[in-house]
C-alpha cells in the first residue's frame, strides 16, 4: 500500500514523500526542488508547517534513513540503500555534524559503481 500525503511541508512536493508498507522514503524532485539531499534533510528536521504536529517532526537521521534506506525498501530494493555485506551500495562520505546541523555538512567523497566521482581536492 502506497500512502501520499495529503499536505505537504514547505521542503517537499507530491512525488517527494512516499509512505509504503510504513517506510518513509524521500526522493529528489530537481530541478524544482533542492537538489542537495543535505539541504533537504536540514529542511525536513527544521522547517515545520504551521498545521503539522510538533511530533511529526523528524530528525536529521530520520530524514537521511528516508534518503537511502526507505527510499530503497519503497522500491523494492532489498539490496539497496544499506551499508552491509553483499549489498549493492554508492557511497558518500560527509564531513560535519549530520545528526546536529546537516546545513553544515559536507560531501568529501562520492563513489558511485565502485568508482570515486568525487573528492574533495582532486578536479
Amino acid at each position: 500500500m502506497v500512502t501520499r500525503f495529503p499536505a505537504l511541508p514547505a521542503w517537499a512536493s507530491e512525488e517527494t514523500i512516499t509512505i509504503r508498507d510504513g517506510a518513509l522514503a524521500f526522493s529528489s524532485d530537481a530541478p524544482i526542488s533542492r537538489a542537495s539531499a543535505l539541504e533537504a534533510v536540514a529542511a525536513a528536521s527544521t522547517e515545520r508547517p504551521a498545521d503539522l504536529a510538533p511530533g511529526a517532526a523528524i530528525t536529521p537521521l530520520e530524514a537521511l534513513h528516508a534518503w537511502t534506506a526507505g527510499a530503497a525498501d519503497v522500491a523494492g530494493l532489498a539490496d539497496r540503500g544499506r551499508l552491509r555485506e553483499g549489498a549493492l551500495a554508492d557511497l558518500v562520505l560527509i564531513d560535519g555534524p549530520v545528526e546536529q546541523d546537516p546545513a553544515s555538512a559536507r560531501v568529501r567523497l562520492t563513489v558511485i559503481g565502485g568508482e570515486v566521482t568525487f573528492e574533495v581536492g582532486h578536479g
